[in-house]
């Protein structure tokens, strides 16, 4: 239950000094239609994940007290289907990290995504595709073109197929 408690406290930290931090990116004018810089969502997420912890930490010490109240005692062990899908995790997150700058963001979101419906459970085909997909190309005009993220294009033909997608 600390040791929770300690580590909400420390994300919530590390989110309030980028939030703080974030308000100091510069925006730089570009064209007269708009700027590139950051604009309002860094900060909006900081808030976003400093409220998400708060309610964790709530939930949190919420359960610790019924487990007391039931008369149970906090169990310590780490199951061995924990650590595996931990490292399946780390494993999608890795693919995905090394695939960016070959094949760009619009194509590796959705390695990224089917891998987690994979993990969660997600085992029909037509879902495993078409979510992925949609979600990779949404993802990449909500940041690419609205939000102005500079998001990793990949190389050769993948890098000019995503100049016309965002």
């Amino acid at each position: 239950m600390i040791g929770e408690l300690i580590v909400h406290g420390i994300l919530f930290a590390l989110m309030l000094l980028l939030y703080i931090t974030a308000g100091s990116f510069e925006a730089l004018n570009t064209t007269q239609e708009g700027s590139l810089g950051p604009g309002w969502w860094p900060r909006a997420t900081m808030l976003l994940g400093m409220l998400m912890t708060i309610a964790s930490a709530v939930m949190a010490i919420q359960k610790n007290g019924r487990n007391k109240a039931a008369g149970g005692k906090a169990k310590g062990k780490v199951k061995k289907e924990e650590i595996k899908s931990l490292a399946i995790s780390a494993v999608i997150f890795v693919i995905f990290i090394l695939a960016l700058d070959y094949v760009g963001f619009i194509f590796a979101a959705p390695i990224l995504i089917a891998g987690f419906m994979l993990q969660l459970g997600a085992r029909k085909p037509l879902g495993l595709v078409l979510i992925p997909t949609i979600s990779g190309v949404m993802f990449a005009l909500v940041f690419g073109r609205f939000m102005e993220v500079n998001l990793p294009r990949g190389i050769d033909f993948i890098r000019l197929l995503s100049f016309y997608i965002y």
